[in-house]
């Protein structure tokens, strides 16, 4: 017997790794996709909140470790620190929360 051989212990063979292989890029392509989506959902969110607030986005910067006053926020939040320009012309500097379970879908906090 071969390498792909069928054996009653549950051995699969070819027809296995044909299902396996496509079933798990799936998944991986699903996985980047959606994350790509929540990305995009979380500038637009910073970029509505920029604009109801009359401030000017000058950077945008998405924090992985160092996420400021969310540092404790769950793993899958997006945590942003902003720059802006606010309507004195002043710069400031901000750190937003994308999401979170029970919490509003954008949460801001300024540095003082």
């Amino acid at each position: 017997m071969g390498m792909w051989a069928f054996n009653s212990a549950g051995g699969g063979g070819p027809a296995t790794l044909c299902i396996i292989i496509p079933l798990a890029g799936g998944l991986i392509v699903l996985a980047i996709v959606r994350e790509a989506g929540r990305r995009a959902r979380g500038r637009q969110l910073i970029d509505s909140w920029a604009s109801e607030n009359g401030v000017t986005l000058l950077s945008c910067q998405r924090r992985t470790f160092f996420r400021g006053p969310f540092f404790f926020s769950a793993e899958r939040t997006l945590v942003y620190y902003l720059t802006v320009r606010d309507g004195q012309g002043r710069t400031r500097h901000a750190w937003a929360k994308i999401g979170g379970f029970f919490s509003a879908p954008i949460s801001v906090r300024w540095e003082t």
